[in-house]
């Protein structure tokens, strides 16, 4: 199958969607696909990334255009290809299909946008309001209605596209994300010295991450246990602003890597036995399995795909969001109860097992095949 995947973002393998793009693709890859990639690469270097962040839906039917004729499936993030479906799909094959895929659905990460900037006391500046809150919005949504086959990274978001934006239920698709094989090559279930414990947060620290929450929270636990400290991986941000929000007493036990290249990300979780996501907001996070296949109990926000991939108490911990005290409460438990701590890694660690991206390539191609019997039917309906 001749398959083309568009990200609006650059083609980095070290960040969420861009990296879950090309890991997809080198996988489908493998099994014998010819995979192409449509991205903010493909668009004048000069531009800015703001730019290149607006313009790339409004670009992309041009660039498609050339492109579309040469595969059997566009596969588009959201926003990507609304306009080029709006104008005919030009370029594209009779049986061309157009599958899009949310890497985490921007009408709820906006509602929780809103939720957190009431909450504390401020007023989005018009420019996000009138982009994100609007004209994003939608052409996410009309690039979802636009589709054969839709792609969501939980039941959630296909849930509330269904009910709330009028997509198909018979073309919504829940395909999550994978991790690589290289993660789970080794066991990395050891036990701690006694009286330590190390604890991760990986991804950006960021408002959407629920980073006031997590330093509230995380900070209490270091507070009352001198033998925890806390890696934050990959936080895009400067080392003094992260380890800043943390209580003065702790800072010395906060360590920050601002960046970090994903193959190294085994290296830096060794010596963890905990992961935490205070999200409030997600669509799939890869931090969480990534994680768990190295022996760290995920303690996570139940939002976007946490829900699905942590039974709570089983091989994990589920806390509501916006809640630093829960936070607090269940890192504490496990802190204090090194064996029930032992038992959920091991759980934590069985579950990673089944996220290949094998299997996730598989359950993509199933879902292109019956884009393209869609798609094959519409343009059969068309002629006739």
């Amino acid at each position: 199958m001749r398959l083309l995947l568009t990200v609006h973002h650059g083609l980095d393998p070290n960040t969420g969607a861009p990296g879950a793009t090309l890991a997809l693709g080198n996988e489908l890859a493998r099994l014998g696909h010819a995979v192409s990639y449509l991205s903010h690469d493909d668009l004048p270097q000069r531009l800015p990334a703001l730019a290149k962040e607006v313009l790339f839906p409004e670009l992309a039917p041009r660039m498609l255009r050339r492109r579309a004729a040469a595969v059997d499936v566009v596969d588009a993030s959201t926003g990507d290809a609304w306009l080029w479906a709006r104008l005919g799909r030009r370029g594209a094959g009779t049986s061309t299909a157009l599958v899009t895929r949310s890497h985490g659905l921007e009408h709820r990460f906006w509602e929780e946008e809103m939720t957190e900037a009431r909450s504390a006391g401020r007023r989005l500046p018009l420019r996000t309001r009138l982009y994100h809150g609007r004209w994003r919005l939608r052409e996410v949504a009309a690039s979802l209605r636009a589709s054969d086959a839709c792609v969501f990274l939980n039941r959630g978001d296909r849930d509330y596209a269904v009910a709330r934006l009028g997509v198909d239920a018979a073309r919504s698709h829940v395909v999550a994300n994978g991790i690589p094989a290289a993660f789970l090559e080794d066991d990395a279930t050891g036990q701690p010295a006694a009286g330590e414990i190390g604890i991760a947060h990986i991804g950006s620290w960021a408002e959407r991450k629920g980073s006031r929450y997590f330093a509230a929270g995380i900070g209490a636990v270091l507070e009352r246990h001198p033998g925890a400290r806390v890696s934050l991986v990959g936080t895009r941000a400067p080392a003094d602003l992260v380890s800043g929000a943390f209580p003065a007493a702790v800072r010395s036990r906060v360590v920050v890597v601002p960046e970090y290249e994903h193959e190294r990300l085994p290296e830096l979780l060794a010596g963890h036995q905990i992961v935490v996501s205070a999200a409030l907001a997600e669509g799939f996070s890869l931090a969480l399995p990534e994680a768990m296949a190295r022996g760290l109990v995920p303690v996570a926000t139940a939002v976007g795909a946490a829900p699905e991939l942590i039974r709570d108490g089983e091989n994990g911990m589920l806390v509501p969001a916006r809640d630093a005290d829960a936070l607090d409460a269940a890192v504490s438990g496990l802190v204090d109860s090194p064996q029930r701590l032992a038992a959920l890694r091991r759980s934590a660690r069985e579950t990673a097992e089944r996220y290949s991206w094998e299997a996730v390539a598989r359950a993509n191609v199933a879902v292109y095949d019956a884009a393209r019997a869609y798609a094959a039917g519409r343009s059969a309906s068309a002629i006739t």
